[in-house]
């Protein structure tokens, strides 16, 4: 057992080594800042760390193990919340890109017919779950009207 002096304060810790495969690896474990925890308390849990590590537990491994868990859950959550990008997220992301402004118009006469057909039918869907029947419903209501250039623009099947 140890007290460690860094530039956050004073730390308890234990010392240890856990066999890693063929070789030897030395371990620290973090007991708790000193003097919230006291000498006897760090002690006495420096013991029980003692005797799990003596049957075979890497406790430092275990928190390790841990740490890279929540980790992984809370980039899953990240990536989750990016996917959740509407349409009209999507465009404006897209027209700020140079791919528009390459058009002759600089992508004048693009904005204006999503602004006109699409984003309004499909602009507050996330862009997973828009399907080809969002898009033929699009293209249909573009038809309707009487534009048959422009729904052919719009939608070109693949």
């Amino acid at each position: 057992m140890e007290l460690r002096v860094n530039a956050k304060g004073k730390e308890w810790s234990l010392r240890y080594r856990v066999k890693i495969g063929a070789k030897w690896g030395n371990k620290r474990l973090p007991l708790g800042e000193f003097p919230t925890i006291t000498v006897a308390a760090a002690r006495s849990d420096a013991l029980k760390a003692k005797a799990r590590i003596s049957q075979g537990e890497d406790l430092m491994g275990e928190r390790q193990a841990e740490a890279d868990r929540r980790a992984e859950e809370i980039e899953a959550k990240a990536r989750e919340e990016a996917s959740r990008v509407t349409v009209n997220d999507f465009f404006d992301r897209w027209m700020k890109s140079d791919k528009p402004k390459g058009r002759k118009d600089g992508g004048k006469e693009l904005r204006r017919q999503f602004e006109k057909d699409v984003l309004p039918l499909l602009g507050e869907k996330e862009m997973k779950n828009v399907t080809r029947a969002d898009i033929l419903n699009v293209t249909d209501t573009v038809l309707a009207r009487g534009v048959n250039r422009m729904a052919q623009s719009l939608y070109r099947p693949g």
